[in-house]
């Protein structure tokens, strides 16, 4: 490191700063690395740095990102780190993994204001996170990526409740929103109103002390809807990542706190209940919806019983709807999802009901009741227009094709697409796609 001090790098664009795994000597970043000048930087990756001072090359990043760093205080108690941010006026990505590190962030009155920036992702304890956003003054436009993990240094008692941390990081974002655009109420309130996040991700670890893999869809919110058409879903602008299962107060939080009213796509991989969906059949323009396993039965099951639907069981309903065809009068629409185009549905089992384990009737489809809702809809001038069964078990082609007559356009099924299950003449589908 003392070679690059004062060096001069005119044509460099991007470095990485990585602690050696060869060496024991910690790692510290001088502030006149570079000194000579870089006026050329924009991408900067400091992985497992002791940060004791933020070197002058920084202030014309666009793109930072911090893993793992020990973010020594200042003399007066501050961090380094909103020292430095307050330099980088261009700053357009952050990204903060401090999983390892639990940090008391410094009360202060004055917020860190970064203008320009578009995305702004944190991996770490959900308790560490909104005394960060305290400090940051974020455009309400910006996406928001949020990886929480439980943390060792923390320790939580039994009666601890993470929702009640989730609220504070819902308030905390609020208020960041606030200070932003403090000089302009209107601002603040079409944040509220018109300028919603759009594309909403939620997703579960399937174990809490070892999370491997998601069960979920791949980083770009959906590969199923995208594979369909790669314009429905280009990014999520509201991403968040729980390490081991959410409790489901905490997911109901998510919903009712953040701003949704604007959300047109959602990429479900946390379990549900019938609050939750009722919270989500709220949300007047959503369009598109991305299931799991862990999701898609409770959600199939609470949009096919359709209050509107389920009027059709008694006769003078029967009878008013057919007076309204024959009059050539436009059948009421659905109560819930009104907007619902395109539905997605991975690694989704329908025959959960053939299981004999306990409280399975919850989670199993009704398979009769969700083809029926699929066809009011169509009649209810609400059709689903995209249906994708990727992975999915346990689907008759005949099911399938009762689903073709309820849902616009045609089904297409890949060469090769279709696989016998080992149970009787049910399918394994790789991929349906009714479009």
């Amino acid at each position: 490191m003392e070679k690059l001090s004062g060096a001069s790098a005119p044509l460099l664009k991007s470095i990485v700063l990585a602690k050696s795994i060869i060496s024991y000597n910690q790692s510290t970043l001088e502030p006149d690395l570079f000194g000579g000048g870089t006026p050329a930087l924009t991408y900067m990756s400091i992985v497992e740095w002791s940060i004791t001072a933020f070197p002058v090359i920084m202030k014309g990043l666009t793109t930072l990102r911090l893993e793992d760093n020990d973010l020594a205080k200042t003399p007066n108690g501050d961090l380094h780190l909103f020292e430095a941010l307050e330099e980088m006026p261009n700053l357009r990505n952050l990204t903060l993994d401090i999983r390892r590190a639990f940090l008391g962030i410094p009360r202060n009155d004055c917020s860190v204001m970064l203008p320009n920036l578009q995305t702004f992702s944190f991996t770490g304890s959900l308790h560490a996170f909104p005394s960060f956003l305290g400090r940051l003054s974020l455009p309400s436009a910006a996406s928001l990526i949020i990886s929480l993990r439980p943390n060792p240094h923390y320790v939580y008692s039994h009666e601890y409740d993470p929702s009640i941390d989730f609220l504070e990081l819902a308030c905390s974002l609020e208020s960041s929103w606030l200070s932003t655009n403090s000089r302009s109420l209107r601002c603040v309130q079409a944040r509220t109103s018109e300028e919603s996040y759009n594309k909403l991700v939620l997703c579960g670890w399937l174990d809490e002390c070892d999370p491997g893999r998601l069960s979920g869809i791949p980083d770009d919110l959906d590969g199923v809807c995208e594979r369909v058409d790669k314009t429905l879903v280009e990014h999520a602008d509201l991403r968040i990542d729980f390490g081991g299962t959410p409790p489901y107060s905490t997911i109901r939080h998510v919903l009712e706190k953040f701003p949704l009213q604007g959300l047109t796509c959602i990429h479900l991989d946390v379990s549900l209940r019938k609050k939750d969906c009722a919270l989500l059949a709220r949300l007047p323009v959503l369009q598109s919806v991305s299931l799991t396993q862990a999701s898609f039965a409770e959600f199939c099951n609470y949009m096919s019983r359709d209050p509107v639907l389920l009027k059709y069981h008694s006769k003078e309903w029967r009878k008013l709807m057919k007076k309204y065809v024959r009059e050539g009068m436009r059948l009421p629409p659905p109560k819930y999802f009104p907007e619902l185009k395109c539905l997605a549905i991975k690694d989704g089992d329908f025959g959960l009901f053939d299981y004999t384990l306990e409280n399975i009737e919850d989670e199993a489809i009704d398979m009769e009741i969700f083809i029926e809702s699929l066809t009011f809809r169509k009649k209810h001038s609400a059709p689903i227009r995209r249906l994708v069964l990727h992975h999915c078990y346990n689907v008759t082609d005949g099911e399938v094709d009762l689903m073709s007559e309820a849902v616009e356009g045609e089904v297409h099924k890949p060469e090769g697409q279709a696989k016998c299950a080992c149970r009787g003449e049910r399918t394994w589908l790789n991929t349906y796609v009714r479009t």
